[in-house]
C-alpha cells in the first residue's frame, strides 16, 4: 500500500505494544511514543493534549492510536485535517469517564480510585492495567504474559508522566467536535472491553459524516494482541476501501 501509516500506543504503553500485526501493511510505518514513554526521556510531560501534540511527529498519511494514543491522535485529526488522509482509532473513545450526560465511560469513582492507587504504587498499577487491558477477551491467559513482556521492555515511564496521562484520559472530550471530521474514520472494538465500553466506539461513529464501527467479537481492550490477523484484515480492508 503506497501510503504512511503511523501508530500510536495508549497509556502506560510503548510503539513495541503493535508488535508486528500492522508490518509490511503500508510502504512505511511509524511507530509513535508517546512523551515519556518507550525510549523517550523517561519523566516528559503530557500536562495538555497541546503539549503532547506539539511533542510528538505525526507526519501525514494514516493515523492509528489505541486508547489514549486514539485519543490524541483523534485530536491531531481536529487540528490538521488536511494531513489525516484516514483515522483509525481502536479502544478508543471521546470521553473516557462517565457523567450525568455520557453513560459509555468508565465510572467517575473507579476512575478516581484508580488514579489514587497510582499514587501509592504506580508499578503495581501498571500492571493491575495490563490484566484489565486483556481481561474478557477469549484469549486473555496467552495475552498477559504477552502484553506485560511488551511492556517492560522500556523501563517504565515516571509516575509524572502517567499521571499527566490519566488527567488527559478525564479531562478529553471530544464528543461535540467529531461533526467536524470528514475523512473516513474507523473505530474498532472489543466486545468485552472493560476499560471502553464498545457502545462508545458505535455512538461515536455515528456522530461522524465519514464514520464506522467494527466491534470484535470475544475481544478486550487490546483486540490487536489476542486477534492480530483479524485486527490486520479489519484495517486492511476498511485502508481499501477509504483510500
Amino acid at each position: 500500500m503506497n501510503t504512511r501509516i503511523t501508530l500510536l500506543h495508549g497509556w502506560g504503553m510503548h510503539h513495541g505494544i503493535w508488535g508486528q500485526t500492522l508490518d509490511g501493511l503500508a510502504e512505511t510505518l511509524h511507530k509513535l511514543d508517546l512523551p515519556g514513554h518507550g525510549d523517550r526521556p523517561r519523566g516528559e510531560r503530557m500536562d495538555t493534549m497541546a503539549n503532547v501534540l506539539g511533542q510528538i511527529q505525526i507526519d501525514a498519511g494514516v493515523w492509528v492510536g489505541w486508547s489514549l494514543g486514539g485519543q490524541v491522535m483523534l485530536s491531531a485529526a481536529l487540528e490538521r485535517p488536511g494531513d489525516c488522509r484516514a483515522l483509525i482509532l481502536v479502544a478508543s473513545t471521546p470521553r473516557f469517564v462517565a457523567d450525568a450526560d455520557w453513560s459509555h465511560g468508565m465510572p467517575a469513582q473507579t476512575f478516581a480510585e484508580f488514579a489514587n492507587a497510582l499514587e501509592t504504587d504506580h508499578r503495581a498499577t501498571l500492571e493491575r492495567f495490563a490484566s484489565l487491558e486483556v481481561h474478557g477477551s477469549d484469549t486473555a491467559r496467552r495475552d498477559l504474559p504477552a502484553i506485560r513482556e511488551r511492556m517492560h521492555r522500556f523501563e517504565e515511564p515516571a509516575r509524572v508522566t502517567l499521571r499527566d496521562g490519566l488527567t488527559l484520559l478525564h479531562d478529553t472530550d471530544l464528543r461535540y467536535r467529531l461533526v467536524e471530521l470528514e475523512m473516513p474514520v474507523l473505530w474498532i472494538c472489543g466486545t468485552r472491553d472493560r476499560l471502553v465500553p464498545p457502545a462508545a466506539a458505535t455512538w461515536a461513529a455515528e456522530q461522524m459524516t465519514n464514520g464506522q464501527a467494527i466491534a470484535m467479537e470475544k475481544c478486550g481492550h487490546a483486540p490487536f494482541l489476542g486477534h492480530p490477523n483479524r485486527f490486520r484484515k479489519i484495517v486492511e480492508e476498511f485502508l481499501q476501501s477509504a483510500l
